[in-house]
C-alpha cells in the first residue's frame, strides 16, 4: 500500500511540475480558449478589454488537490437567491476587498472563506487570462494553485450550497462539451426578464457548468494539452 501511495504522489507531482513549466514556457491560450465555451450569442465586444471601463475586480482560484491517485479541483454550487448567479456552479472566489493587498490575496481569502481551504497551504502556480462578466460588470482574474494533500473542506452555507469535487482529467481529456438552451432570469427595471441562451457546457454530476467558469476551465484545458 505504501508503494501505491508513492506512485500516486509522483503522478500528482508530475502534473504540478508540468503545469509550472507550461506557465513559464507557453503563452496563455486566452480569449480564443474562452470563446470555445462562451454562449453562442456572445458578442466579440465583450473581449475588447481595452475599451471596457469602470468594471469591478474579482478573483477566483482553481485549486488542485490530490485524491485517490488523481488530481481534483473543488467547484461550488451557489445557493438559490434573487441574483444573476443564483444556483450556478462556479470556482471559489469573489470581489476584491479593501484589505486585499492584491488579486492573489482576494482569491486566497475567498477560497478560505467559502470552502475552508487553509491559505498557508496553497501554492500559486500562475494566473490565467482575465475574463469580463457583462451582467455583473466584474473583471474576473483566475489563478491556479495547488495543495499537497486534500483540504478539510468547510463550506460557508451563506455562499455555498455544496462542493463538487471534479477530476482535472474530466476537463482535459476527451470531448465532453455538450450544448443546450439555458433560461436565466435578469432584472429589467422593476420586472424580471427571462433570457434564453444556447450555450456549450460541462455536465458535472448532473449539474450544468457553463458561462464564465466553463470559459476559465476551457483555457486551463488548452494550457495543459
Amino acid at each position: 500500500m505504501k508503494m501505491v501511495w508513492i506512485i500516486f504522489a509522483r503522478m500528482f507531482n508530475e502534473l504540478i511540475k508540468k503545469l509550472q513549466e507550461r506557465f513559464k514556457e507557453r503563452e496563455l491560450p486566452g480569449v480564443e480558449a474562452h470563446k470555445k465555451l462562451a454562449p453562442f450569442r456572445t458578442e466579440n465586444s465583450r473581449f475588447n478589454y481595452s475599451e471596457i471601463k469602470g468594471y469591478k475586480e474579482s478573483s477566483v482560484l482553481v485549486l488542485i488537490f490530490p485524491q485517490n491517485g488523481s488530481a481534483y479541483i473543488p467547484l461550488i454550487k451557489r445557493p438559490d437567491y434573487d441574483g444573476i448567479h443564483s444556483g450556478q456552479i462556479s470556482l471559489p472566489g469573489g470581489k476584491r476587498e479593501v484589505q486585499d493587498k492584491n488579486l492573489v490575496d482576494t482569491a486566497l481569502r475567498e477560497t478560505w472563506e467559502e470552502i475552508g481551504a487553509q491559505i498557508n497551504q496553497i501554492k500559486i502556480l500562475g494566473s490565467l487570462t482575465p475574463l469580463y462578466i457583462p451582467p455583473s460588470n466584474f473583471m474576473v482574474n483566475p489563478f491556479v494553485g495547488f495543495v499537497e494533500s486534500k483540504p478539510q473542506f468547510k463550506i460557508d452555507p451563506v455562499e455555498v450550497q455544496k462542493i463538487i469535487e471534479a477530476p482535472v482529467s474530466y476537463f482535459v481529456e476527451g470531448n465532453n462539451v455538450l450544448n443546450k438552451e439555458i433560461e436565466i432570469i435578469r432584472k429589467s427595471g422593476k420586472a424580471n426578464e427571462v433570457i434564453k441562451l444556447e450555450t456549450p457546457y460541462f455536465d458535472l454530476e448532473g449539474e450544468v457548468l457553463w458561462g464564465a467558469t466553463a470559459m476559465i476551465l476551457s483555457e486551463l484545458k488548452e494550457l495543459m494539452r
